[in-house]
């Protein structure tokens, strides 16, 4: 074989200039970044985390974003605001899931996948305006008011009421709990978390606190105050414990307490909206959630004290968090990082130290991760998959991606 020609010179001549720059201590050009993935996070402890036959109480807080709970900032390089104490106080010794994803940024698809355990695109629901301008049902001089004020969610859980959803064919949470043997309760507290779209199913005790009287679309939350709201929570369980106290019970609480508009911080009798700026929006926001952790808090110390933390897991969640004007965004149901990034922390009988989770999650995931850590068979069409071995540091988390819907965009 012949030998290889040499380089022609005009080759050379960039690699010369190369060298001279590189002795000349000029800057160089900067490598590209590497595309190989980053190393997963090391797996934890391995703890027995089943329960089978405990209670499951479940606290959703709408809208409650993850780096203003004293427990999760630090750990994002933010500070701790000082919010959430009780919060932080009750969930210190248990799992903190650091990296949760909301399948949406909007309720009414979020909550639906969460308690279905089912991607938001595949849900039944749909909020597009063009879907919502195509159902002739939209006669009603209400309803075309509500359409033209940006309402179209309003009017599509109003139509959910008058016949089937596809979402009907899904079991939910409840359903599959209340197969399970377990007494199933619900206190809701807006119209895209309960019956109006047709997620009163399986609760035994079901109680609404939606106020469908006012004629606003954005009106529709309840004037209740979330100390009142969680009493009645209270109450809820003191009669389940009175009346069955040796069957398990599934209660779930939804507070729509941290969704706008909020009490003015200076005058509770006025109150402030988007149109007000992000400045004072926050303001509001962080006053109404301490009162929502002053609230939590009571429940916390009845919990305790009447002995419910022996046998139940204590969930807290936000089914989507709230954009506080980053990337333009004030409120939610967008695909940015404040609105889909959510809080997720439980109180497990079997846990007395924190056990903080890093992998990234998905909420879609929560019942299928429930019904393993219960011992509980899940009902046909669940195709989530449980995180349980990941927090019990037993085996891999086998979601391949995080994706989801929201009201114009799919992430």
């Amino acid at each position: 074989m012949s030998p290889r020609p040499p380089l022609p010179l005009v080759t050379l001549a960039p690699l010369a200039c190369l060298l001279v720059l590189a002795c000349s201590g000029v800057e160089k050009p900067v490598a590209p970044p590497s595309l190989e993935p980053e190393a997963a996070p090391a797996m934890l402890e391995p703890v027995d985390l089943s329960c089978p036959g405990c209670n499951l109480i479940v606290l959703n807080m709408g809208n409650l974003r993850a780096d203003h709970l004293g427990l999760m900032a630090p750990a994002m390089g933010l500070p701790d605001l000082g919010l959430t104490p009780a919060v932080d106080r009750f969930f210190a010794q248990g799992l903190i899931l650091e990296q949760a994803s909301s399948p949406s940024g909007a309720t009414y698809y979020s909550a639906t996948s969460i308690a279905t355990a089912t991607e938001a695109m595949f849900n039944g629901h749909t909020m597009r305006e063009d879907d919502a301008s195509s159902i002739p049902s939209l006669g009603s001089e209400r309803a075309e008011k509500w359409l033209e004020g940006g309402g179209r969610w309003i009017v599509l859980a109003a139509l959910a009421r008058e016949g089937p959803l596809l979402v009907d064919r899904l079991p939910t949470l409840a359903q599959t709990l209340a197969t399970a043997g377990y007494h199933t309760m619900a206190v809701n507290d807006w119209i895209h978390t309960g019956e109006h779209v047709h997620l009163d199913r399986g609760f035994e005790d079901y109680i609404d606190l939606t106020d469908t009287s006012r004629t606003g679309p954005h009106d529709w939350t309840t004037t209740i105050p979330v100390l009142l709201q969680v009493e009645l929570v209270l109450e809820r369980l003191s009669a389940h414990r009175q009346a069955q106290p040796e069957r398990p019970v599934y209660l779930y609480f939804h507070s729509n307490a941290l969704h706008f508009p909020y009490p003015h911080p200076s005058d509770p009798e006025v109150l402030v909206a988007r149109h007000d700026g992000p400045e004072l929006f926050t303001q509001a926001y962080r006053q109404q959630l301490r009162a929502m952790d002053t609230a939590l808090g009571r429940a916390f110390e009845e919990l305790e004290r009447d002995g419910w933390l022996e046998d139940s897991v204590v969930l807290l969640y936000a089914n989507h968090g709230l954009s506080l004007g980053e990337h333009g965004v004030l409120g939610m149901g967008k695909a940015t990082q404040p609105c889909v990034h959510a809080p997720v922390l439980m109180h497990h009988p079997r846990l007395h130290g924190a056990r903080r989770v890093v992998a990234p999650v998905s909420l879609v995931d929560l019942a299928p991760t429930l019904y393993e850590l219960l011992e509980v068979e899940p009902r046909p069409m669940t195709t989530a998959h449980s995180m349980l071995p990941l927090l019990a540091g037993t085996g891999p988390y086998e979601r391949p991606a995080l994706f989801g819907r929201d009201i114009q965009e799919e992430w």
